[in-house]
């Protein structure tokens, strides 16, 4: 088991913060389901990895945050909630 595998064995529906080269390395192992751009110039983005699926976005610090789902239809329910929040935002 590599570290890409101890990663993902750890996440669930709990924000972790990981690294840029994680990042890169998630991105080039598990597809691109679907990215919003959000607040910020930042984006939203749904993996597909294993057999759970994977959200990653942005702190408001910076970091790189990654969640896991083991049912896409969960994710997708995150993502649209966060950009609901970041409508408010807009919205005042």
């Amino acid at each position: 088991m590599d570290g890409l595998d101890t990663l993902l064995d750890t996440l669930d529906g709990t924000p972790r913060q990981i690294d840029g080269e994680s990042l890169a390395a998630l991105r080039a192992r598990c597809p691109l389901l679907c990215e919003e751009s959000v607040f910020g110039g930042e984006a939203l983005r749904l993996l597909a990895c294993d057999e759970r699926f994977l959200v990653q976005e942005t702190s408001d610090r910076g970091e790189i945050l990654l969640r896991a789902w083991p049912a896409r239809e969960a994710a997708e329910a995150f993502i649209d909630q966060r950009l609901a929040d970041y409508e408010r935002l807009w919205d005042g």
